[in-house]
């Protein structure tokens, strides 16, 4: 074997062992960032706005809940598909985008996807598409409002009569499932004993109940799609670090692989120099008895 191939061979484990290097940066980095955006998103504030706001629309007597954003016409449907532009989640969004996909059943739909990844891939599939920016490295209250009026605006100009969000879920570290949620029409919560059995003209709606349902459904329209953001970008994360390590761990037996076979080649091509060397020394001795004799 020839030492060009063994220095070939240096060349390729270092190269492996600096790709490693780089992959546990990226690994040790994406589960950094998942464990300091769970802490910062506190699950009881979550839950207890959501309970305030249910509390509210209990407060509206059924007979005067009566709002577009509550009604439930007939279809077009409106899909918005939370996809990731991060990178190594190539599988992830193809998972959210297949199951938006098939909850069409056949009926006319709009596709409105964020991320610039969802849209090259919807657009490969000759798919015609509304695109909004990705989720990003941080959550704005400008993305989530921006997305929020624009459904607002084509639900009440009846553009479409229904919203739903498909997005990935985190369920735990090492796994994320693809998770549908009805933004519009707004299933309003069931009403509480309490208030049903009080009298409903000691309510007093002000300046309508129309009006109060609009602002209210609006406010819990940007909590909750604020909240479908935090968990998409909780499992990019988590998924992002559980796709790092496997690659860590294949770029592993990878290294195993190719230390064996350097220095494997390293041996031969030493057993070569020796035997090469004996060789020189046994004809340089031979020749030198032979002038002697």
């Amino acid at each position: 074997m020839s030492k060009s191939l063994v220095a070939r061979f240096k060349k390729e484990l270092r190269s492996t062992t600096y790709l490693m290097e780089l992959v546990d940066v990226l690994k040790r980095v994406a589960a950094s960032q998942f464990q300091s955006l769970a802490r910062s998103q506190a699950e009881g504030t979550s839950l207890s706005s959501r309970i305030v706001l249910e509390d509210y629309f209990r407060l509206i007597p059924p007979a005067q809940f009566r709002h577009p954003f509550v009604e439930k016409p007939a279809p077009p449907l409106g899909i918005v598909i939370v996809a990731s532009d991060e990178g190594f989640l190539g599988g992830l969004n193809a998972a959210v985008i297949q199951k938006a996909l098939s909850a069409r059943g056949g009926e006319q739909a709009e596709l409105i996807v964020l991320g610039e990844r969802g849209r090259i891939y919807l657009e490969d599939l000759g798919e015609r598409i509304t695109p909004f920016p990705g989720v990003g490295e941080h959550i704005s209250s400008e993305k989530v409002e921006r997305l929020r009026d624009y459904i607002v605006g084509q639900y009440l100009q009846r553009k479409f009569a229904s919203v739903l969000v498909f997005y990935p879920r985190c369920m735990s570290f090492v796994h994320q499932e693809v998770e549908s949620f009805q933004l519009l029409p707004y299933e309003r919560p069931p009403q509480s004993l309490d208030l049903v059995s009080s009298d409903p003209r000691e309510i007093i709606l002000e300046p309508s109940a129309y009006s109060i349902i609009e602002y209210l459904i609006q406010l819990w329209l940007a909590r909750k799609i604020h909240e479908l953001f935090w968990q998409s970008k909780l499992s990019e994360l988590a998924a992002r670090a559980m796709h790092l390590e496997a690659s860590f761990q294949e770029l592993g037996e990878q290294k195993k692989k190719q230390t064996l076979k350097y220095f494997r080649s390293l041996h031969e091509v030493a057993d070569t120099s020796i035997r090469e060397s004996y060789a020189g020394l046994v004809t340089r001795k031979k020749e030198v008895v032979g002038s002697h004799t």
